[in-house]
């Protein structure tokens, strides 16, 4: 079955997670691994209280839900330095984001770490846990040309994964400036955004379902908000944005109904003028 994904839990305690997912049931879950958070201090690793990942995907695998585990090491703007911690800024000799030795070797560390943990708790989908699926990087694209030949090393490292996802589509909202307008997106742009990206063969969107909030310096820039709702359809505080998730469960209740077809079927397109596209799905 082609899942929601919903992105927002990390950072949440467990008992406020056990009562989210409850709302979001229906759906799979997306989580960033913050390197900056877990990692503060080279070689010194936290995964206490709120930080423990390994709990926070034990509670999401009680609840039957998926998982798709994004280890970053960028993770997006949003996030203070996109989850790279300061020690890793200033390594000497090291460039980000682009084929380069040091950076290579301190990637691998962390993401080896994590793989490890996650794997000796059996929490991948082969192993019968709920991770689907491991992402490496994030909207890499936006900004690929601007590293030269160096990103076609960086990209297709040895073991690199060979599945590329995209995942913001569906968008609830957008995050917030100080001082910016309040994003939102109607309930009917929202819905026809989702049933559409379904219509084109999609898998996975809702970024965000659930809404956030930064505490402490965690926000990223320039000038991202403490606030981080994103008008989604379960907002930051946790409680049904009404209208949107009530419009959502009815559209995933019929992608529910035609499971197989969505799943196996073969999809015939055909354009028409005015920008009228019409979708046939068809299932042997």
């Amino acid at each position: 079955m082609k899942k929601t994904l919903v992105k927002g839990f990390s950072g949440r305690d467990r008992k406020e997670v056990k009562a989210l997912t409850k709302k979001a049931k229906n759906g799979g879950l997306e989580t960033y691994v913050f390197w900056n958070a877990h990692e503060p201090h080279r070689q010194e690793y936290d995964f206490s209280g709120y930080l423990d990942i390994i709990r926070f995907l034990k509670t999401i695998k009680s609840t039957g839900m998926y998982d798709v585990l994004r280890i970053g090491p960028y993770v997006c703007a949003g996030w203070n330095y996109g989850g790279f911690p300061v020690w890793l800024h200033n390594m000497l000799g090291i460039e980000l984001r682009t084929y380069n030795e040091i950076n290579k070797n301190e990637i691998q560390n962390f993401t080896t770490k994590i793989v490890d943990m996650a794997r000796q708790e059996k929490l991948f989908a082969s192993q019968g846990g709920p991770i689907i699926l491991a992402q490496i990087e994030n909207e890499y694209g936006n900004f690929i040309s601007a590293y030269g030949d160096a990103r076609k090393s960086y990209i297709n490292c040895p073991n690199s994964p060979k599945m590329w996802c995209g995942l913001r589509t569906g968008l609830g909202g957008e995050f917030k400036h100080w001082g910016g307008r309040n994003p939102h997106k109607t309930v009917e742009d929202l819905t026809f955004a989702v049933a559409r990206f379904f219509q084109f063969g999609g898998t996975f969107q809702n970024y965000m379902y659930l809404g956030g909030t930064h505490f402490g310096c965690t926000a990223g820039g320039p000038y991202i908000s403490a606030s981080y709702d994103y008008d989604a359809p379960l907002d930051e505080y946790g409680n049904l944005n009404e209208r949107k998730w009530g419009n959502l469960k009815k559209l995933h209740n019929h992608l529910k109904s035609m499971e197989k077809t969505l799943t196996y079927g073969d999809i015939s397109t055909t354009n028409f003028k005015d920008t009228v596209t019409v979708s046939k799905l068809f299932f042997f």
